[in-house]
């Protein structure tokens, strides 16, 4: 046997020898297979190298690397994953090497694809029977045995399977992915927050991607050159929450995103370097994702690409659904807050800036850290729509009383300080028909604590502190400083500055120095200089 000289670093200088396939590899979908062949005998790599030679299988070439002991070769696959076939001896180092490195492959590599083929030219120390038995291996020849059309055979069938086997393993990583993908998409609110999710899920599935748009007609008519981009990635970033068609000037994008849309079903279909994806709707609008950048896709690449959108399509269309059933959540609320309202000269703005002034103080709350076991993203979300629905219990009291320019007698305050309890009963009631927490449950809790004070003076239950409910507490500040500031049949409007003292003079006793604190920072954010937009409803 014959030994090639071996330098320091332990590998010797013909192990990554042979590779007639440099230009081919260049390209990922077109790489060599890679044969590794493990043996001490130089002459051996010689004669499979020279076998091998100019050797295709599915229009790739097969290329060999050697190595030559059993320590070599786990060096080599641990560094080499895309490794395909090794052609393994059994005695090198020791009389058993072979058969050691097949177990530390399988079991320590966890290399459950590469190919194993052993090849011995001293059969009793490895007898076949026992050996094809007891050991993970796909093939078994005698050295003297072998010719060169059986060792071409014999590489064929092994890169025909590990080929399967890549496919199956890309297979099962690709529905991993969909099915997390599926999972967590399901978890979106939001269209926007929806396509975000989308496309990080998308990149990853089709890793090969550098840039991707997630788009839908923007408005109620379907108009062509009205496409919005609800979200972008990679070179797309930019174009988040603009028109298509304005930020696309070389319309590289917006003519096959168009294609996509007047698809109407889940598809995808190749075009200048990069996938259209339309994505279907029963009821709701169309979606479509511009992947770009995108090589040709495989089978199984375009395989997985057609169940993702398949299940992207469905997601989407029940994103809408929900989105749909917010709104009409919200109308409803409308329309019951304008009732509460219809006799107030107000005619209803009142509860529309409480609710806008609640959600800015409720996230102000929650980004400062404050109330942590109280104030979760849950109450964030919905408490603005709940408290417009603070005084819903209005409707229950006479208009000689609710529209009297001047003050109150003690009777007429009691009946009016009433509308707190009628208003919980209204809204607990349709609570009760939702059967979990939802905006009902906190406008209940709004509707019979915004009067409550935090000393326990307040009315109707005269309880205090933490016992109010914070969804409540909050809304309080909000529902004094509005109508402090706005003209009311029994006062003229103050200036903001006076109702910013008169609450911040109040802070411990009716309301709760934490949400005062909180509503000066509202009050000079920028969010607060906003101006006040009154929705069309």
């Amino acid at each position: 046997m014959t030994t090639p000289s071996v330098p320091a670093d332990g590998m010797p200088e013909e192990l990554l020898v042979w590779d007639e396939s440099e230009d081919t590899a260049a390209d990922a979908s077109a790489r060599p297979w890679t044969v590794l062949v493990v043996d001490d005998d130089e002459g051996v790599h010689s004669i499979t190298r020279l076998v091998l030679s100019g050797l295709t299988f599915r229009d790739r070439a097969v290329q060999m690397i050697s190595a030559y002991s059993a320590a070599q070769c786990l060096e080599v696959l641990r560094a080499r994953p895309d490794v395909a076939l090794v052609l393994l001896d059994v005695v090198m180092e020791t009389d058993d090497a072979g058969l050691r490195t097949v177990r530390a492959v399988r079991e320590e590599l966890g290399n459950a694809n590469v190919r194993l083929v052993l090849r011995t030219g001293q059969p009793g120390y490895a007898p076949e029977r026992e050996v094809v038995i007891r050991y993970e291996i796909d093939g078994y020849e005698l050295k003297t045995e072998v010719t060169s059309q059986g060792l071409m055979t014999a590489v064929i069938a092994s890169l025909r399977a590990f080929a399967l086997l890549q496919t199956l393993e890309q297979q099962r990583l690709g529905l991993t992915r969909i099915v997390d993908a599926t999972a967590d998409l399901a978890c979106h609110r939001t269209m926007r927050s929806f396509a975000r999710g989308t496309l990080g899920h998308l990149e990853a599935l089709v890793p090969g991607a550098r840039g991707s748009v997630f788009c839908a007609p923007a408005g109620r008519v379907v108009d062509p050159r009205a496409v919005e981009v609800l979200a972008g990635a990679g070179r797309y970033a930019g174009w988040t929450g603009q028109m298509l068609h304005e930020v696309d000037i070389e319309r590289q994008v917006s003519a096959e995103v168009d294609g996509a849309l007047a698809e109407g079903a889940p598809s995808a279909a190749e075009s200048s370097g990069g996938v259209a994806i339309a994505l279907g709707a029963g009821h709701a609008k169309r979606g479509a994702i511009w992947l770009g950048d995108v090589a040709a896709l495989d089978p199984v690449a375009q395989q997985l690409l057609h169940v993702f959108c398949a299940k992207v399509a469905v997601a989407f269309d029940n994103v809408q659904l929900i989105a749909l059933f917010r709104k009409a959540q919200e109308a409803t609320v409308f329309a019951l807050a304008d009732l509460a309202e219809y006799r107030d000269t107000d005619t209803g703005e009142h509860v529309l800036r409480v609710a806008r002034t609640t959600d800015l103080l409720a996230r102000e709350l929650h980004a400062a850290g404050s109330f942590p076991t109280e104030l979760d993203e849950l109450l964030v979300e919905q408490i603005g729509l709940a408290s417009m629905l603070h005084d819903v219990g209005k409707v229950s009291i006479p208009d000689a009383i609710l529209l009297k320019p001047g003050a109150l007698d003690t009777e007429e305050r009691r009946l009016m300080e009433t509308h707190a309890g009628v208003g919980k009963r209204i809204l607990a009631r349709a609570d009760q028909i939702v059967g979990h927490r939802s905006y009902l449950t906190l406008a209940a809790e709004i509707a019979v604590g915004h009067h409550e004070w935090v000393d326990g003076t307040g009315y109707p239950h005269r309880v205090g502190g933490s016992s109010i409910p914070l969804s409540a507490r909050i809304t309080a500040v909000a529902d004094v400083f509005d109508a402090l500031t706005h003209a009311r049949p029994y006062k003229a409007p103050w200036s903001h500055d006076d109702a910013l003292a008169y609450i911040r003079g109040r802070a411990g006793t009716q309301f709760d120095p934490v949400i005062v604190a909180a509503f000066e920072r509202v009050l000079s954010s920028p969010a607060w200089t906003t101006p006040f937009q009154v929705p069309d409803r």
